[in-house]
């Protein structure tokens, strides 16, 4: 049975456009938004499309996610792009608690005062979602602190 399944599953593969293949020895694939031929690294895999590939480059497939961030910043934030990009050069690309990149991948968070709307930096999604259900209220954190610590050992802050 398995063999059958082979058998059928290579001939499927063996009718695909050259352009599909991601593993029968063809390195690149046409993108269907900017029409140029890239090789296969410059498209994100996407294992519901034939050939495992999304069907336009990692470029093209970017764009709108960079137009839809930059439209949150402003909308949102009252921010640009670049000073987005200058709070993270500020912060070395980092978390301004942990110190660390976002674990999930995604980009940085702006975190912001809820009262006031002052932007104070740039949090991965753990920080920001740990503020966020202390309600950013320093009485809970350090309520939350106590309870961490219960023996009272001095904490070294850095």
């Amino acid at each position: 049975m398995i063999e059958v399944k082979s058998t059928i599953i290579n001939a499927l593969v063996g009718a695909l456009p050259p352009s599909r293949w991601s593993n029968g020895g063809y390195t690149m694939k046409k993108c269907t938004r900017c029409k140029v031929e890239k090789p296969l690294t410059a498209f994100y895999k996407n294992r519901t499309n034939k050939g495992g590939l999304q069907y336009e480059c990692k470029q093209c497939h970017s764009e709108p996610a960079l137009q839809r961030h930059t439209a949150h910043l402003r909308r949102v934030f009252g921010m640009s792009q670049e000073e987005f990009v200058l709070l993270l050069e500020k912060q070395n690309g980092v978390c301004a608690i942990c110190q660390q990149g976002c674990k999930t991948g995604r980009q940085l968070a702006v975190d912001h005062d809820h009262a006031t709307g002052d932007i104070r930096g740039l949090l991965c999604a753990d920080c920001n979602l740990g503020l966020g259900r202390f309600q950013d209220d320093p009485k809970l954190l350090t309520k939350a602190l106590a309870y961490l610590n219960p023996r009272g050992i001095p904490w070294i802050l850095p």
